[in-house]
């Protein structure tokens, strides 16, 4: 996935978060919401 706004989600991905799923028109028509999870060990 590319950065193209500076998107929150590029900060997440450099502290070790991956993209685990997409979920589309959650805050509104054509608004997708990233989810992001790191492994806790």
């Amino acid at each position: 996935m590319q950065d193209l706004k500076g998107r929150p989600h590029a900060f997440h991905q450099k502290l070790g978060c991956q993209i685990i799923g997409v979920v589309s028109d959650v805050s509104g028509r054509d608004k997708r919401d990233i989810l992001m999870g790191k492994r806790i060990e």
